[in-house]
């Protein structure tokens, strides 16, 4: 593969993040023969961007407004999502493969599929990915341009070469349903602790507007010789005092703090706090690494070159090390190095290097890593389980702090003097 071509490939799948908005639009057709207007999605800076997006789809005459819902959704840009809902994707594609397998009509597929869908994103590119298909794009192309992922346009492009669209779509369903069953596991792990911080969160202003005024009025009326308040909880509520005489900026410095906290759990810097923990640590890796290999065992089975593989699947990487450890195999296979030697030098777990070499060694290196990755699979179900039980002990530990942060900063001032008179 040249290197522009591999330039090209790499900018085209990376996720951009930054400042933008989604637009919902209204459109025609190239196609004479369908005046039906499309509805879609797209994401830009300005209505004017968005509607240049458009026209360069195939579309003409376009109406836009904004979608509040999707912007916010994707922090204006900033926690851009690099794919639809992986249940509605498993159940399209799942469609779309028997419809195939039948010889029916994909377009009256796409259009069907509107019906059941859920996800908002997946139901405006279906929607314009049967209107191009219905223009005679190509599939693959189609897709890209629609905004499904490139990996998906890729291995559907390698089999459908071979009259396998089918099989491409049944594959892509079931990848995309064992991803939604490894997610779903790890958000069932991390539900507990997120309700606990989000009531935490939640009962800062129930506290700062509504019962610490009051205590703070108590305390006043019930005089200083009567109370021994400590300093920390002297410092609380003179901020109960400012919270009240400055709402605006205490709204402000509130939302600021969740958006903050949001933003956090989506970055980088919490990923390398949380490798700090063995236990968040094996079960990143070991799902890291489910869905990278998953994958990768497709797009070899749809005759997609190593190194093109290595690119695509790099941008979608959630942590680092498994980003340059992609970056580096490309590299050497680009050279013309040998696919066990490269994943061996790229600096890859062990787990995976040696799971890599028997999928190679048996024959068949996409049967191989399918095998891998059920393995894996198995792996993070136990890892889940004693992730799971550690963090139900941490939610434990969260309430059991509000409850004695609570007493201290209500019951304290009162109770200090009459248990030291004892």
């Amino acid at each position: 593969m040249k290197k522009s071509e591999s330039s090209n490939l790499e900018s085209n799948v990376k996720v951009k993040r930054g400042f933008n908005f989604y637009w919902r639009f209204k459109a025609s057709p190239q196609s004479s023969r369908d005046r039906k207007k499309v509805e879609g999605i797209v994401q830009a800076k300005t209505s004017i961007v968005a509607v240049s997006k458009i026209k360069k789809m195939g579309f003409s005459r376009p109406q836009v407004r904004i979608d509040i819902e999707q912007s916010i959704r994707s922090g204006f840009g900033w926690l851009p999502s690099n794919d639809f809902d992986l249940r509605d994707k498993a159940r399209l594609y799942e469609t779309l493969s028997r419809r195939l397998q039948r010889d029916g009509s994909l377009v009256s597929a796409l259009e069907s599929a509107q019906e059941y869908l859920s996800d908002g994103r997946l139901k405006a590119s279906v929607a314009i990915l049967a209107s191009q298909v219905n223009d005679g794009q190509p599939l693959h192309k189609a897709m890209v341009d629609s905004g499904f992922p490139i990996r998906d346009s890729m291995v559907v492009k390698g089999l459908s070469e071979s009259g396998q669209s089918y099989q491409a779509f049944h594959d892509l369903s079931v990848e995309s349903k064992a991803r939604h069953q490894r997610e779903q596991a790890l958000s069932a792990a991390m539900r507990m602790p997120i309700a606990m911080l989000t009531a935490v969160y939640f009962a800062l202003p129930a506290f700062f507007l509504g019962l610490g005024p009051r205590i703070a009025t108590f305390f006043k009326r019930l005089g200083s010789q009567n109370t021994n308040i400590p300093d920390s909880i002297k410092t609380i509520y003179a901020a109960v005092d400012w919270v009240n005489l400055n709402i605006p900026a205490a709204t402000l410095l509130w939302l600021s703090m969740g958006f903050a906290s949001v933003i956090l759990w989506k970055s980088s810097l919490w990923t390398s706090l949380s490798m700090r923990i063995k236990a968040f640590r094996d079960l990143a890796f070991k799902a890291e690494h489910a869905s990278i290999w998953s994958v990768y065992g497709l797009m070899y089975s749809a005759g997609i070159p190593a190194q093109d593989i290595c690119l695509v699947l790099r941008p979608t990487a959630r942590l680092p090390q498994t980003s340059d450890a992609l970056r580096r195999m490309s590299r050497r296979l680009a050279a013309g190095g040998d696919d066990r030697e490269a994943i061996q030098a790229a600096g890859f777990p062990k787990f995976v290097v040696t799971g890599y070499r028997a999928a190679r060694d048996s024959g068949a290196l996409g049967e191989g890593l399918k095998s891998f990755t059920l393995m894996l699979n198995e792996d993070i179900e136990q890892l889940t389980a004693q992730t799971k039980a550690w963090l139900q002990i941490f939610s434990l530990v969260i309430m059991a702090m509000t409850v004695l942060g609570v007493f201290y900063i209500v019951y304290y001032p009162i109770a200090g003097p009459i248990l030291k008179s004892l």
